[in-house]
């Protein structure tokens, strides 16, 4: 039993963690377009709303 402990244990993360940066990195050319494009966007994240806080966020959905 050769290795460290630690990676053995965790091997299922950070084979996912490598797996996000290869995505990360890696692009597609769309077949129809010839767009370049990625597989990671920020589409979600720019359209979100900003976070309440608690008392703000029970306030709004009391009132509509």
């Amino acid at each position: 039993m050769l290795g460290s402990p630690y990676l053995k244990s965790t091997f299922l993360f950070w084979s996912m963690m490598f797996g996000c940066l290869v995505s990360a990195i890696a692009t597609y050319k769309d077949p129809a377009t010839g767009e370049t494009l990625g597989y990671w966007t920020d589409t979600r994240i720019s359209n979100a709303r900003p976070p309440l806080s608690p008392s703000l966020e029970s306030e709004i959905r009391s009132s509509g």
